[in-house]
C-alpha cells in the first residue's frame, strides 16, 4: 500500500470555488465549521487557464475533496493536525491521461501483477486519472474488475474511466496487425484480448445496449486499414455506430492513423480522435473539429519511441526507467524494429507536430494521451513526455497544462470534479518544486502527489534522478 491517510484538524475558512483567486479576508475564530484531513501549506496554485500562479495559499482537504482555499497563514488548525509544508512550491491539478492502456510499457503478455504495478506507477508520476480505451486486457469485464479494485481505494490506482472492448471490423486492426490473429478467430478469444467486431448494422444496437448496461459512457471504434492491407469499418457502419451511441448518450472515440480516416470520423460526428494522422490534416477539417467540439488526442509519445529507434537512439532517459519495471526493461532488449526509416521518422515527426500546432491554433479542444503500454511508453513517465512534445509542437506550457487537466476533465465529462483546484473538487494535486509555466519540464520536479485526499508515497521526481 503506498497511500497514507491523515489526522483531522480544524480549518477556519468558508468554502470557496477558486482557481488562482482566493478570499483575501482572514477567517474569523467564529468560523470553525470545516474539519479537514490535510492542510497543504503555503503553495502557489498554477492556473493554466490564465497562465499565472497565485500568491501562496493554504489548501484544506477533507476526505476526497478540497474544502477551502485561503491566503497562506490565515487558516486555523489544531496543533496536531497533519500538515504538508509546500512553502515556496507550486501546485497543479493531478494529470489526466486519456489514452492509457493498463500495462507496464514492455512487450509480451501482461499479467495481473504487471497491471497492478503499472497503475501504481501512474500515481508515482502524478497521473491521477486515466481513460482506458480497450485492447490489451481492457474489455468491459476487465475494466469493471479494475474499477472495483481501485474504488474504494484498496490498492494504489488512479481513477479509472474507459470504453471497454474496442470495436473494429473482422480481420482489421489490431486483430490481424498487432495481435497477428487469423480472420476466423472466435469472438470469445477476441473479447479476452479487449476487442469486439461489427460487420452488420443490426449488430450495433445489442452491442451498445450491453456496453451501456455495463456502465460505460463511451465507445472506441477502430478506423484503420493499415495502408490498405487490412479491412476496416465502412463509413456506413461508422455513421450507424455514432448515431446509436449518441442516442444512448455515449461518446464515440476513434482510432485513426491517416487524414482520410480522420475525415471519415469527423464527418460521422465522433467526439474525439485518439491519435494524430501520420499525414497532414487539412485546415478545413480542424475548423470542422473546432465547430463540433471534437477532441484531438495526438499521442505523440507513442510515435516518439519508434522514431528514436529508427534513428538509432535506444538508450532510455533516467526519468523514464526510474519507474519502469524490470520485466518491461528486460522485454525491450530484444525489441529493435521500427516501422519507420530514419528519414521517414524525421518527416513524420514534423507532420505530427505541425498537425497539433494547427489544431491548437484552430481552437480544436485538446486532451493529453500517451498510449501507454506500447513498447517504451511507460506508465506515468510518458504523460510528462507527451507534455514536452506538445510544447515542442509550438504550444505554450499553459496550453499544454490546460490540456492535461481541464481538457482531460472535459473530455471525460468530469469538469466539475476533476482537473481544477477549487473548493468542492476532488483533491487530486501535483505539488512541484518549480513553476511548470516557466518550463514544461518542471512538471517532473515532483515534491508530492495527493490523490483523492491521500498522499502517495514513493513519488518519482526528476530532481532526484542523475
Amino acid at each position: 500500500m503506498i497511500i497514507r491517510s491523515f489526522l483531522p484538524y480544524v480549518v477556519a475558512s468558508a468554502l470557496l470555488a477558486v482557481g488562482c483567486q482566493v478570499n483575501e479576508t482572514p477567517p474569523s475564530t467564529d468560523d470553525l465549521s470545516h474539519r479537514g484531513t490535510l492542510l497543504v501549506r503555503g503553495v502557489s496554485i498554477v492556473d493554466p487557464a490564465t497562465g499565472r500562479a497565485s500568491d501562496p495559499v493554504d489548501i484544506s482537504i477533507g476526505g476526497e475533496k478540497i474544502l477551502a482555499i485561503a491566503p497562506a497563514g490565515t487558516m486555523l488548525f489544531e496543533p496536531d493536525a497533519a500538515v504538508l509544508d509546500a512553502r515556496g512550491r507550486y501546485v497543479i491539478a493531478g494529470l489526466i491521461d486519456v489514452h492509457a492502456h493498463i500495462g507496464d510499457g514492455g512487450i509480451g503478455v501482461q499479467t495481473d501483477a504487471d497491471r497492478a504495478r503499472a497503475l501504481a506507477q501512474f500515481l508515482r508520476y502524478g497521473v491521477t486519472t486515466i481513460f482506458v480505451p480497450g485492447g490489451g486486457g481492457g474489455n468491459d469485464d476487465h475494466l469493471a474488475a479494475w474499477k472495483n479494485r481501485c474504488r474504494p481505494v484498496t490498492e494504489p490506482c488512479p481513477q479509472l474511466f474507459g470504453s471497454g472492448a474496442l470495436i473494429t471490423a473482422p480481420g482489421s486492426h489490431p486483430i490481424s496487425t498487432i495481435w497477428e490473429m487469423p480472420d476466423d478467430v472466435d469472438a470469445a478469444t477476441l473479447y479476452a484480448r479487449g476487442a469486439v467486431t461489427v460487420e452488420h448494422v443490426e449488430e450495433i444496437g445489442p452491442l451498445l445496449d450491453q456496453k451501456q448496461a455495463a456502465g460505460l459512457g463511451a465507445i472506441k471504434i477502430v478506423i484503420e486499414d493499415w495502408m490498405g492491407e487490412v479491412p476496416r469499418l465502412s463509413n456506413e457502419l461508422i455513421r450507424h455506430l455514432v448515431e446509436a451511441a449518441h442516442e444512448r448518450d455515449m461518446r464515440v472515440l476513434a482510432h485513426i492513423s491517416t487524414a482520410q480516416h480522420a475525415g471519415d470520423a469527423v464527418r460521422a460526428g465522433v467526439d474525439g480522435l485518439m491519435h494524430s494522422a501520420e499525414d497532414s490534416i487539412a485546415d478545413e477539417l480542424f475548423a470542422a473539429m473546432a465547430a463540433q467540439g471534437t477532441y484531438y488526442v495526438p499521442t505523440l509519445a507513442l510515435y516518439d519511441g519508434f522514431f528514436d529507434r529508427a534513428e538509432g537512439q535506444t538508450a532510455p532517459e533516467p526519468y523514464a526507467v526510474a519507474g519502469a519495471s524490470p520485466r518491461a526493461l528486460a522485454s525491450l532488449e530484444s525489441f529493435g524494429v521500427s516501422p519507420f526509416t530514419a528519414e521517414q521518422a524525421r518527416e513524420t515527426r514534423l507532420v505530427l507536430l505541425d498537425n497539433l500546432r494547427r489544431a491548437a491554433a484552430a481552437g480544436v479542444p485538446l486532451a493529453v494521451g500517451s498510449d501507454v503500454n506500447n513498447p517504451s511508453v511507460f506508465p506515468g513517465y510518458s504523460t510528462h513526455e507527451e507534455l514536452e512534445l506538445m510544447v515542442e509542437a509550438g504550444l505554450t506550457p499553459a496550453q499544454v497544462l490546460s490540456a492535461a487537466t481541464l481538457g482531460g476533465a472535459a473530455f471525460l465529462v468530469q469538469e466539475h470534479e476533476l482537473g481544477r483546484i477549487a473548493a468542492g473538487s476532488v483533491a487530486d494535486l501535483l505539488i512541484l518544486d518549480h513553476n511548470p509555466l516557466e518550463a514544461i519540464e518542471h512538471s517532473r520536479t515532483i515534491y508530492a502527489v495527493i490523490h483523492r485526499g491521500q498522499q502517495v508515497e514513493g513519488v518519482i521526481s526528476a530532481s532526484t534522478q542523475p
